[in-house]
C-alpha cells in the first residue's frame, strides 16, 4: 500500500482532516485553497518603540483576526513577538490584560 501524507488542517473541535495532502504540501486540495494567502511584509523595522506604537500594532492584529485574515493562533504569536520587540527596544516589561 503506498504511503502518503495527510492534510494537517485541524477543525475547531480538534479533529484533523485526514484527506491526502497535495504533493509537496501540508494540506489537501480543499484546505490549501481555503487558507488565506500569506502576504509579504515590507519595511519591517525593529518593532514598536513606544507604548502607542505597541497599542497600534496590536489593534491592527485584532482587526486582522476580526476580518478573518489571520487565525487566533497566528495573532497570539504576533502579539508575543510585538511584546518582545517592545521590551527589547525600551527595556520596559509589558503586561497586556
Amino acid at each position: 500500500m503506498p504511503r502518503f501524507t495527510t492534510c494537517e488542517f485541524v477543525n475547531s473541535k480538534g479533529r484533523s482532516c485526514g484527506s491526502p495532502a497535495m504533493r509537496g504540501c501540508h494540506f489537501c486540495y480543499y484546505h490549501l485553497r481555503a487558507r488565506p494567502r500569506v502576504r509579504q511584509v515590507a519595511n519591517v523595522d525593529s518593532g514598536p518603540r513606544t507604548r502607542r506604537d505597541l497599542d497600534l500594532a496590536i489593534s491592527k492584529v485584532i482587526s486582522r483576526v476580526m476580518n478573518e485574515e489571520i487565525s487566533t493562533q497566528q495573532a497570539a504569536v504576533i502579539v508575543c513577538a510585538l511584546e518582545a520587540a517592545y521590551e527589547n527596544n525600551t527595556g520596559q516589561k509589558v503586561e497586556l490584560v
